[in-house]
């Protein structure tokens, strides 16, 4: 009878050879993707033209009709606590 363990070893010694060459074969392909994107042309912009009001709008009765808001008045009494990260 005879023992063919080294047939076997032959065997898994392949499978891991092949199996470590397509991990490096795939971690090169995506260094490539990602490293060598290309570049981004700049953009060429004319020059944006001036802004243009329209004068009309303040003329609108809506906005005629707008009233100020009130005045808030000063805070007084004390702000804070001495240490804020205490709890209470």
């Amino acid at each position: 009878m005879a023992i063919t363990f080294g047939i076997h070893q032959k065997k898994e010694k392949k499978q891991i050879i092949i199996i470590a060459i397509l991990v490096v074969v795939g971690i090169l392909v995506v260094m490539f993707i990602t490293k060598w994107q290309p570049a981004s042309l700049p953009v060429e912009m004319s020059n944006p033209a001036g802004p243009k009001i329209n004068w009309e709008t303040l003329s609108d009765e809506r906005i005629e009709n707008l009233q100020p808001f009130e005045e808030i008045p000063v805070f007084e009494g004390e702000v804070g606590r001495e240490n804020p990260f205490l709890p209470y």
